[in-house]
């Protein structure tokens, strides 16, 4: 009797496991292992070379970015001067025509007040920024999309700048 239960339990989580793995349609050509092998800094031919052609290219405008990094406190006069051990610890600015547009950071809330002002103000109140991503042209090649528009899939993109040279890839999984 107990074999039968475990048995049933067993078939029924192999049946979820399969209807809820990643459905994922993958570019002719592709290969993961040459994915892997991608670097900062080679052109989008190499990629096209390495990888085959994408199953989509879409471009889209950046803003400038600038950002610091900060406390728990996340107040914005009081930023330390340590290295960064995650994006997460940075507080960012995204400047467009010349004033600040957009925050993101862990406590968005206590850098609110800062939108609107301009890279001036930000200096006077916050210091200089740890680094700061020119404004420019963020290209994506996808490698992978749903099967369906409702599946959950394997995700595999390269980012290239305004120059068409790589700048990084993503790998992850998007779940629907």
């Amino acid at each position: 009797m107990l074999a039968g239960v475990i048995t049933l339990t067993s078939v029924f989580v192999l049946v979820v496991v399969w209807m809820t793995r990643p459905q994922t349609k993958i570019a002719d050509g592709f290969s993961e292992v040459a994915f892997q092998d991608i670097r900062a800094g080679e052109t989008e031919a190499e990629v096209v070379q390495l990888l085959g052609k994408p199953l989509a290219t879409y471009s889209e405008e950046t803003p400038e970015e600038w950002c610091f990094e900060n406390q728990a406190t996340a107040q914005p006069e009081r930023w330390i001067d340590r290295r960064l051990s995650s994006p997460s610890e940075a507080a960012c600015l995204y400047f467009m025509s010349g004033v600040v547009q957009g925050v993101r950071s862990a406590q968005e809330g206590a850098l609110e007040s800062l939108r609107g002002k301009t890279a001036d103000e930000v200096v006077r109140r916050m210091g200089k920024p740890k680094y700061i991503v020119p404004a420019g042209t963020k290209v994506t090649m996808r490698y992978s999309e749903p099967l369906e528009p409702t599946d959950s899939y394997e995700v595999f993109m390269v980012i290239l700048d305004d120059e068409r040279l790589v700048r990084g890839t993503q790998h992850f999984m998007y779940y629907d």
